[in-house]
């Protein structure tokens, strides 16, 4: 290659040049000699491991997708100068909702127990009550499930049969048969019978309707609305770089199937990761799987992107 020819001809140059000026020269020497390295490096091709498995939480890197993630590194370098200030911030706010949250969980104890005690008497007293609706229900068929209704029904049955067979020959006259006036008599007294049974049914059977409806608002009545337990305050960062991430993941605002707000910060940080990584390796990745598309992707962008990169190390953004 001609830069390593070149870089020989230089290390024949300084082996006869005298000794003044010799470390500067080998400063020189040692930067060119690195730029050969680097130029033969790029040179030699590389494999990538295989692309991982793409999915809501780690989607392919498109020149869409690669666009809205250097938004989010250039809002990386624009806050990083206010990332400990805000950090600060927002730990101070934590603190003080810690604070909050734990005088309303004091309080939360403090009220429940009694709380408690009210609701189990209601609910102790309102089991009672259904038990005895269900018993005003049950009491009118458990008295027509008995051997002697039975045999009462049977006989009625027979009974009807009988007037049935009259009728059906002839011998049958309802206005003037004794019979089938007695027999019309027991079918409307059992008539009246099974209506009133119903009615005590439908009776325990509304009553029953009516302490379901009212036994929440009862309960409130009696005993107030049970405590709330307060909730945690989250944890959200954990140092300036989390600000710098969010804000990162604000402005990519990289879409998918959950675009939830932890789901979008999942895939900045997942994509940020494996951008920076080919960065880092130089433009030839081997830690790390790519999709040909995808390094074809990164290689058409590579200027933007490496400009991109070096503008957050400047401005300390960790990478």
């Amino acid at each position: 290659m001609k830069v390593i020819a070149s870089l020989l001809v230089l290390f024949v140059l300084q082996a006869l040049t005298p000794d003044v000026g010799s470390a500067q020269l080998g400063g020189l020497t040692k930067k060119v000699k690195k730029a050969a390295e680097d130029q033969a490096a790029a040179a030699m091709p590389f494999t990538p491991l295989p692309a991982p498995e793409f999915s809501d939480r780690v989607p392919e890197i498109t020149a869409e997708r690669l666009g809205q993630l250097l938004k989010g590194f250039d809002a990386e370098a624009s806050n990083a100068k206010t990332a400990k200030a805000e950090y600060e911030a927002w730990q101070k706010q934590r603190d003080q909702e810690e604070a909050a949250y734990q005088e309303a969980v004091k309080a939360y104890d403090k009220a429940l127990p009694g709380y408690t005690a009210c609701r189990d008497k209601f609910m102790a007293a309102e089991e009672k009550a259904s038990a005895a609706n269900e018993a005003k229900m049950q009491k009118p068929l458990d008295e027509m499930n008995t051997e002697e209704f039975d045999k009462y029904m049977e006989e009625v049955a027979r009974w009807g049969e009988r007037l049935a067979a009259r009728a059906n020959a002839g011998t049958l006259d309802p206005a003037t048969d004794p019979e089938w006036q007695r027999y019309s008599k027991e079918i409307l007294a059992l008539k009246k019978e099974q209506d009133r049974r119903m009615k005590l049914i439908q009776a325990g059977m509304e009553a029953e309707l009516e302490r379901e409806r009212t036994e929440d608002p009862r309960l409130v009545a009696a005993c107030g609305q049970r405590p709330k337990q307060p909730p945690r305050p989250g944890d959200g960062m954990t140092g300036p770089e989390s600000v710098l991430m969010q804000k990162g993941s604000q402005a990519a605002n990289l879409q998918g199937q959950d675009n939830s707000a932890p789901m979008i910060l999942a895939r900045y940080t997942i994509t940020r990761e494996r951008v920076l990584h080919w960065v880092q390796s130089k433009q030839r990745p081997s830690g790390m799987g790519f999709s040909k598309d995808e390094i074809a992707v990164l290689e058409a962008q590579a200027k933007a992107v490496n400009e991109a990169a070096e503008k957050m190390k400047k401005a300390g953004v960790p990478l």
